[in-house]
C-alpha cells in the first residue's frame, strides 16, 4: 500500500491518498509525485485505489479473504518420507471440510465433543483451527490424539492429528 501525502503550508498533514502500487501513485500524481512511500500497513477497513480503482484490502478484508486449506491443496504436498508437517495449522487457519468430512459430522453430531467443537468453529463447512479446544474435544471424547469414528486418511483427521495441543 502506498500513500500520496498532502501538506498545507505549514507542513501540516491534510490528507493521505491510497494507492495500491507505486505505479498507480507516480501515474496519477504526475509531477506531484515524491518519490516511493509505500509499505505501509493500510486501515483497518478497505480502501479504494485513487488511480485505478481497485481494492486495496484493509485489516477487516484480509481476514475474511484469508487462505482457505482444501483436501486437493494440502494433499498436493505430501511427502513420500512422511514429513507432513503441512498439515500443522496454527489457531486462526482455515480448513474446507470434504463432503465425506461433512457426512462424518453430521453421522456424529451430538454424540461426540468433537463434532461440538468443530461445528461451534465451522461457518459454510470451512473449520476455523483452535488448537487448545480441538485437543480438549478429542481428549474429552479419550481419542487425543485422534478423532473417533473419523479414518485416519481423511485430511481433517491429518489436522487434528498435526495440529491440536494436548490438555494438561
Amino acid at each position: 500500500m502506498h500513500y500520496h501525502i498532502v501538506e498545507n503550508q505549514d507542513g501540516e498533514l491534510t490528507d493521505a491518498v491510497p494507492y495500491c502500487s507505486d505505479f498507480c501513485h507516480r501515474e496519477h500524481q504526475g509531477i506531484l509525485y515524491r518519490g516511493w512511500n509505500g509499505c505501509h500497513e493500510g486501515a483497518d477497513y478497505d480502501q479504494e485505489c485513487a488511480n485505478c480503482g481497485e481494492k486495496i484490502l484493509g485489516l477487516d478484508g484480509i481476514e475474511k479473504q484469508a487462505k482457505i486449506h482444501t483436501t486437493e491443496k494440502l494433499q498436493a504436498l505430501d511427502d513420500e518420507h512422511g514429513d507432513n508437517y503441512h498439515y500443522q495449522l496454527v489457531d486462526g487457519e482455515r480448513y474446507k471440510l470434504t463432503d465425506g468430512e461433512v457426512e462424518w459430522l453430521d453421522f456424529v453430531r451430538g454424540r461426540y465433543c468433537i463434532a461440538d467443537h468443530v461445528i461451534e468453529n465451522m461457518e459454510d463447512n470451512i473449520y476455523t483451527m483452535d488448537t487448545i479446544g480441538l485437543g480438549q474435544a478429542m481428549e474429552d471424547d479419550g481419542m487425543f490424539p485422534k478423532i473417533v469414528m473419523l479414518s485416519e486418511d481423511s485430511v481433517l483427521h491429518r489436522i487434528a492429528f498435526f495440529s491440536a495441543n494436548e490438555p494438561d
